[in-house]
C-alpha cells in the first residue's frame, strides 16, 4: 500500500509539471507560427517588388503556406486591412478588437504585418507585437508622436488566450 502511494505521489509531481509545460509548448508553436507566416508574405512583398518594381495592391493568398492567412492566435478570424498611404509603418491599433482585421498590409510601401490580442500589459502587448512582427515598435498611447497604438482601454486582458485571463504570451515565449 505506502508503495501505491509514492508511485501515485509522483505520478501526480510528474503531471502537475509536465501538463503546464505542454501547453506553454502549444502556445510557443502558435506564436512562432504566427511569426512566420508573416515573414513569409513579406517575403514573397519584396520578390514581387523586385519582379514588378512595384508593390502588390492587394495580398495574394500564394503569400501563405495555408493559401490565405491563418492567424493562430485568433483562430477563425481572418481579413485583410489594406491601406494605401506610405507614411504608415504599423497598423493603428496595433491590438486586435473584435471585428477589426487581424491582419494589415500597406500597397504604398508593402509593410505586411499582423495584429495581436491584448496581453495583461502594454509592454507585453507591444513586446509580443514586435516579436510576431519582426519590428522595434517603441511608441506607445501617448507617445511623443501622439499615437494611438495602443489604446489602454483595449489592455483589460480579456483577448488573452493562455486561458487564464491574464494573456501575457511573453511569459511563455521567454521561457
Amino acid at each position: 500500500m505506502l508503495e501505491l502511494a509514492v508511485v501515485l505521489v509522483i505520478t501526480g509531481t510528474i503531471a502537475a509539471v509536465a501538463v503546464p509545460r505542454i501547453g506553454d509548448f502549444h502556445t510557443r508553436a502558435r506564436v512562432q507560427s504566427l511569426a512566420e507566416s508573416v515573414r513569409r508574405a513579406n517575403m514573397k512583398i519584396v520578390d514581387e517588388w523586385a519582379a514588378e518594381g512595384e508593390f502588390p495592391d492587394t495580398p495574394d493568398a500564394a503569400w501563405f503556406a495555408q493559401g490565405e492567412p491563418q492567424h493562430t492566435l485568433l483562430a477563425g478570424e481572418s481579413g485583410v486591412e489594406v491601406v494605401d498611404d506610405r507614411s504608415k509603418e504599423h497598423p493603428d491599433p496595433l491590438i486586435w478588437a473584435s471585428g477589426a482585421d487581424p491582419w494589415w498590409y500597406n500597397a504604398a510601401n508593402g509593410l505586411f504585418r499582423a495584429r495581436v490580442p491584448a496581453q495583461a500589459s502594454q509592454g507585453a502587448t507591444l513586446a509580443l507585437y514586435n516579436y510576431v512582427n519582426g519590428t522595434n515598435v517603441l511608441v506607445q498611447a501617448g507617445g511623443e508622436k501622439g499615437s494611438s497604438l495602443l489604446d489602454p482601454a483595449d489592455l483589460d486582458g480579456s483577448l488573452g488566450i493562455d486561458g487564464d485571463g491574464e494573456g501575457d504570451l511573453m511569459r511563455v515565449i521567454r521561457k
